[in-house]
């Protein structure tokens, strides 16, 4: 049995892979901008480095997305605080990450390779300061 459907477009074949590495690559080459690709790669290197210790290898993509959405959440939420407390991020910068990955499972789960969501991770509010602008020093 293959890993991998071929379509015909305009006599090109067109491979679309359904391995967790196939679909890496087919969900950062649907992003518009060459920097929107960059920055969301980045992100989920960043998730598998952080909550694997290794790079999104297709066997810890399919770990990940193998997980119950309990166990998803928790992971994702445990990031978070990673991101918060040790790296010291931003919520600007953590939302971004935490996006990219949302991102991803909801493709993975179209390409049918999780019944993962994350419906339930919401955003952080990002810190307002207050406006000091016509004050004095």
């Amino acid at each position: 049995m293959s890993n991998s459907a071929t379509f015909w477009h305009e006599n090109n074949s067109i491979e679309v892979l359904t391995t967790p590495d196939g679909v890496i690559t087919e969900w950062l080459e649907n992003k518009l901008s060459e920097a929107s690709r960059e920055s969301y790669g980045k992100s989920l290197r960043y998730f598998f480095c952080d909550t694997t210790g290794t790079i999104p290898t297709p066997d810890a993509v399919r770990w990940f997305l193998a997980l119950s959405e309990q166990q998803a959440l928790g992971l994702m939420l445990k990031w978070r605080s990673h991101m918060q407390h040790t790296l010291k991020l931003s919520p600007k910068s953590i939302n971004a990450r935490e996006s990219a990955v949302r991102s991803f499972v909801q493709h993975a789960r179209k390409r049918g390779l999780t019944q993962l969501a994350l419906k339930d991770l919401g955003s952080l509010k990002a810190q307002v300061y207050r406006d000091v602008s016509g004050i004095d020093a």
